[in-house]
């Protein structure tokens, strides 16, 4: 990475701060989300096309990941003892609606 890029993301971070704050609205959830986006950028520097605007495309970056942790946040749910697991447990309702579909009339 070239001095000039480094210049430029840095740059950026105190304004991209801003913005996940406003979009999260909570100081440790956005250096989170700047992190996450900063290791993004980095991962795909080779896709960032010099001479273009740097800020945009971090931005772009971190909303998509707020939006991303967002939709990810909304499938989890929590279990019986306050763990949080990545979507509901269909094993549960497949048994249940087995069970009842063999039972007999009553």
């Amino acid at each position: 990475m070239t001095r000039d890029l480094q210049r430029d993301i840095l740059s950026v971070l105190p304004s991209l701060r801003a913005f996940a704050i406003s979009l999260t609205g909570n100081v440790d959830q956005a250096d989170d989300l700047v992190q996450e986006s900063i290791v993004r950028a980095l991962g795909n520097i080779d896709k960032f096309t010099p001479g273009t605007n740097m800020a945009a495309w971090l931005f772009t970056i971190t909303r998509n990941q707020f939006h991303t942790a967002y939709r990810r946040r909304r499938r989890e749910v929590e279990d019986l003892k306050g763990l949080t697991l990545p979507s509901s447990p269909q094993h549960l309702h497949r048994m249940a609606t087995s069970t009842f579909r063999t039972s007999g009339p009553l």
